[in-house]
């Protein structure tokens, strides 16, 4: 069975003047453990596509399905708990609070869901370690770089380890050797843990990273 099951997906974008279709029909399949690569001109749909995905948004047509839950039918709190549990979101603009330390922010999700604290302390430094970020887990994120505001968002997202993880441009601010370290962290998530990652990304050299690329256009996906 597939870990992510899409089918005739659709949305519609409505403003007090028009209408307009942004996904038009999209049909996509992931399994566990696949990388893939979602690529597009920009205002094609990417970054809707991944908030419906996540539930973030409610679809005007279609299903997803992911794990064998219908995402449509679950309730706000459930939405919140499969975020917090088995569906990592890496966000365009890294979504931290700016007044908490780099480690606080990693943390407070699994805090919210009354995981142990020394569990998930060990596992954020680790993270933060392999990104380059260990030296920086007590400044504030209102203190930090872009770059590295981005790559402690890619690591919140994965410290659950999360059965799939969704990430809009999540390399866009990252120098090359950033980029590499990041590349290296999803490979190895998906090999150890048996994740999926769907990647929206203007980046042929991340496209590389994945085991396939999706192309959107005119609404809908295709294989590139």
């Amino acid at each position: 069975m597939n870990l992510l099951e899409v089918k005739d997906l659709r949305k519609v974008l409505v403003s007090t003047e028009t209408s307009v279709p942004v996904l038009q029909g999209v049909n996509l399949n992931l399994q566990a453990g696949e990388r893939v690569a979602l690529i597009g001109p920009s205002g094609c749909g990417k970054s809707t596509l991944l908030n419906l995905l996540a539930g973030l948004e409610k679809a005007d047509g279609g299903s997803i399905h992911f794990d064998g839950k219908e995402v449509g039918a679950l309730s706000r709190t459930q939405l919140a708990q499969l975020r917090r549990r088995e569906l990592g979101v890496v966000f365009q603009f890294f979504n931290l609070f700016p007044s908490l330390t780099l480690l606080d922010n990693l943390l407070l999700p699994g805090l919210l869901d009354r995981r142990p604290l020394s569990q998930l302390r060990g596992r954020a430094q680790d993270l933060l370690n392999q990104v380059g970020l260990r030296d920086k887990s007590s400044a504030r994120a209102n203190e930090l770089s872009g770059g590295e505001l981005q790559r402690a968002a890619i690591c919140r997202a994965l410290l659950p380890r999360p059965k799939l993880l969704l990430a809009d441009e999540p390399t866009g601010s990252l120098d090359s050797e950033n980029r590499g370290r990041i590349y290296e962290l999803l490979r190895t998530l998906s090999q150890e843990s048996g994740s999926s990652v769907l990647m929206v990304t203007h980046d042929p050299e991340a496209a590389a990273w994945m085991d396939r690329g999706l192309l959107m256009r005119d609404g809908k996906v295709e294989p590139c």
